[in-house]
């Protein structure tokens, strides 16, 4: 794997400039996969900054769908609870890099992405869900908590009936 990212990195070098060579944007998401696939603390950090650097300099494109959703899954993965805002908004903007998609960008590879993040994404809200300890010592507090468990709840629900379907934020499946 260190030679196969040694010698995509110096294609990079070598071609990145050109205008003529199209597949820099592929090779460099490349260099993210493999990085990943070695699935040490190390590499995954690297990945991640493959990832983040990816996203950020292509902005549009299926492969960009693609960066923003292994960084937030690596995030995840990562087991540390402090990343969720980065986490959920890595997330957010897997499906915003969807929605600029059209025709033929829309990719399958693309869907399978967007689908994973609005999927991913609920788990987060379903781990608040389950999170509301309704026991307490006053009924104004059981009340207080039940409402907002029961709202939880609704937002569940129909967030998890918009990605069976038709999901949320236009993603067809």
């Amino acid at each position: 794997p260190d030679d196969a990212i040694a010698a995509w990195k110096k294609y990079i070098t070598l071609f990145g400039k050109r205008d003529e060579v199209e597949d820099i944007p592929i090779v460099a998401l490349h260099i993210g996969k493999i990085y990943e696939g070695k699935k040490t603390p190390a590499d995954d950090k690297k990945a991640i900054d493959v990832y983040s650097t990816y996203a950020k300099k292509y902005k549009k494109g299926p492969r960009v769908v693609e960066a923003y959703s292994r960084l937030a899954m690596l995030l995840m993965n990562s087991g540390k609870k402090k990343d969720k805002r980065r986490i959920l908004a890595n997330f957010k903007e897997t499906t915003k890099a969807f929605d600029k998609l059209e025709g033929a960008e829309i990719t399958a590879e693309a869907k399978f992405f967007a689908a994973q993040a609005a999927f991913m994404s609920t788990e987060y809200l379903f781990d608040e869900f389950q999170g509301v300890d309704l026991k307490t010592k006053t009924t104004y507090q059981h009340k207080k908590r039940l409402k907002n468990k029961a709202g939880l709840h609704q937002k569940l629900e129909k967030t998890y009936q918009g990605i069976e379907g038709q999901g949320p934020e236009g993603i067809p499946f």
